[in-house]
């Protein structure tokens, strides 16, 4: 009977596409994403895309959108 065995390597980097957990991190993460910046920007979100948009009238609204950019 021949058997071997590989070397231990160390894990470095994890990818949760493909996994169980992927799809509820990502709406866990989502989900937050929309309750931290939907106070200071509109975000609208569509299957893996979320967008940050404001409009700039005055100077309060400039630091409202670098707001939600600092919460992201």
């Amino acid at each position: 009977m021949n058997i071997s065995y590989s070397d231990w390597n160390d894990v470095t980097r994890i990818s949760l596409r493909y996994t169980v957990l992927g799809p509820l991190l990502f709406l866990i993460n989502i989900n937050d994403l929309l309750d931290t910046c939907g106070t200071y920007s509109e975000v609208y979100a569509f299957a893996d895309d979320a967008k940050l948009f404001r409009h700039i009238l005055t100077y309060d609204d400039r630091n409202d959108l670098q707001c939600a950019v600092d919460v992201l």
